[in-house]
């Protein structure tokens, strides 16, 4: 079975995406995770370990549609 999170995250300029994650957690078989950026130029990043956002955005390097800014993103605060 798949597992998805996902967790709102925003560029310095202010443009708000997400950040899209999805994990391999069926009991005895191969460890897996992707990550994607919606809202941000860039693609997918697949690892057979574990990665953290910082992993994904060096892997990815998403970049703005609003100022251009590459791989500046950062978890949105929760208010």
């Amino acid at each position: 079975m798949t597992t998805t999170w996902r967790e709102k995250i925003v560029c310095v300029c202010g443009h708000e995406g997400e950040h899209v994650w999805s994990e391999n957690d069926q009991p005895f078989s191969s460890q897996w995770e992707r990550h994607r950026f919606n809202g941000f130029d860039g693609g997918e990043f697949e690892t057979s370990g574990t990665a953290n956002l910082r992993g994904a955005i060096t892997a990815i390097k998403p970049k703005c549609p609003q100022c251009g800014a590459v791989g500046q993103v950062t978890y949105a605060t929760k208010s």
